[in-house]
């Protein structure tokens, strides 16, 4: 007996590169990208209309809009959280919100005990971080540390007690490329190159399937809202 999989559409738009997949019921994944940052508004629905056509689908086939709410680039989760809404609405279907840094995270972290550090670059000689562990028994993927504002030196300190703890952590995230990595915490696995990509979406959210009823990680498409650390953070000092 053949299994269907799910029909999802990802979007990602937090960072540079705007990111779209979708997924037919076959589990074929067809995916584009983007990588003009100033044009996601102009290029994410040439892109998923793009990814449709290569996979024979219309609109109306779509049952599920995961998207990554950030924290990121503030018009880019934009952009694509007003494109999730938009859709999710006028095909009366569910969205299921993802973090950003999560979307990050599930690029590496695919193994019992996978310890996963991301750091993204904020602006303003800041970042944004957030730690993650792959769990085995349930296959997922768990927050060790909540998406946080750091600024460098901060950065440094967090880091240095977060390796001491759990030495074989990963770090990823395009924020690496502003520090040096060996002369401040002389760790060798690093990816200063990981960007968000949304067909990770789609396979997460495949072996949540297998436990869950997506249903219930699933929200109105009214009910979606950015998670703007920065705002967060600024609200909280105050």
């Amino acid at each position: 007996m053949n299994v269907l999989y799910p029909i999802f559409l990802a979007i990602d738009t937090s960072t540079e590169i705007c990111s779209v997949a979708i997924q037919t019921a076959t589990g074929e994944i067809i995916e584009a990208a983007n990588t003009q940052s100033a044009h996601h508004t102009q290029a994410i629905l040439p892109l998923i209309d793009q990814i449709l056509k290569k996979a024979a689908l219309s609109l109306s086939a779509i049952q599920y809009i995961t998207v990554s709410v950030g924290p990121g680039s503030f018009t880019g989760v934009r952009a694509g959280i007003a494109t999730a809404q938009g859709l999710a609405y006028g095909l009366t279907i569910p969205v299921i919100p993802f973090g950003t840094l999560d979307l990050v995270a599930l690029g590496v972290a695919t193994k019992a005990n996978d310890q996963v550090q991301v750091i993204m670059d904020a602006r303003m000689q800041q970042f944004y971080v957030a730690g993650f562990k792959w769990e085995a028994s349930t296959d997922s993927l768990l927050i060790t540390q909540q998406p946080c504002l750091l600024s460098e030196a901060e950065l440094a300190v967090y880091l240095s007690q977060s390796l001491k703890q759990n030495p074989d952590t990963r770090l990823v995230g395009t924020g690496l490329k502003l520090m040096n990595i060996n002369t401040e915490l002389n760790h060798p696995d690093y990816d200063d190159d990981h960007y968000p990509q949304a067909k990770n979406l789609i396979l997460y959210l495949n072996k949540q399937s297998a436990r869950l009823n997506l249903d219930n990680l699933a929200i109105k498409a009214t009910d979606l809202e950015p998670r703007y650390v920065r705002n967060q953070v600024a609200i909280l000092k105050a």
